[in-house]
């Protein structure tokens, strides 16, 4: 039962306003996400109230426990789309692999999980595909022991592979100035254009850092 409401006010406003639409709505504070965006004179807030939730079962079925688990992962953790996407598809694939070998969470140990990541190392996955599965093992566990369905994390001594990293080809000074120069500056678009390339060429930012980029970002 996940209530999000907008709004568009001032901080201190925002505040009152969320205070009154909690006790009106008899939604539990204790758990209360803002995000918060700077919209020019004014500040966008984004806020989440949900009751408390039911104690987590061992009977649980595996959806309504990935249910749960994916909303910890936007609402707690604020993770982005592809992570928690690839952080849900590999928990669910232990799932299934627990379920396989007649295992219950209470009963996984370092063992398990190390056969668990060999095998999949068996299947061909690589590396890095490797050391994102075990940060979602990490996580996952976390999770089921804050949410009381573990009584340790088994996880802890679980070590991340290592990969090699490469450097990335990066464009000539030369290069950077020829696209710099077919730019047609008698446009907006084209304004725009030279100022998106020389901020993200300038600062080193990735694609999504620069879409993701908030005036309440620039100093």
């Amino acid at each position: 039962d996940l209530r999000k409401m907008h709004y568009l006010c001032l901080p201190a406003r925002c505040l009152c306003k969320a205070a009154a639409a909690t006790r009106a709505q008899g939604m539990c504070p204790a758990k209360v996400q803002i995000c918060r965006e700077t919209l020019g004179p004014h500040t966008a807030f984004s806020i989440f109230f949900f009751p408390p939730p039911t104690p987590l079962s061992p009977s649980m079925t595996h959806d309504n426990l990935l249910g749960r688990y994916r909303a910890y992962l936007t609402l707690e953790r604020a993770m982005a789309d592809n992570t928690l996407e690839a952080y849900c598809r590999e928990t669910a694939r232990l799932l299934d692999y627990l379920d396989e070998h007649a295992l219950t969470l209470r009963q996984v140990t370092l063992d398990d999980l190390h056969r668990f990541t060999w095998l999949l190392a068996d299947l061909g996955l690589s590396p890095r595909s490797l050391a994102r599965t075990v940060a979602a093992l990490h996580t996952f566990f976390y999770f089921l022991l804050i949410e009381g369905m573990v009584d340790k994390d088994v996880t802890e001594l679980l070590r991340t592979p290592k990969y090699g990293r490469h450097l990335p080809e990066v464009l000539s000074v030369e290069e950077i100035d020829l696209l710099v120069k077919t730019i047609d500056l008698s446009s907006r678009e084209g304004q725009r254009n030279r100022a998106i390339i020389e901020t993200m060429y300038s600062c080193g930012l990735r694609v999504s850092e620069l879409v993701g980029l908030k005036i309440s970002d620039i100093y």
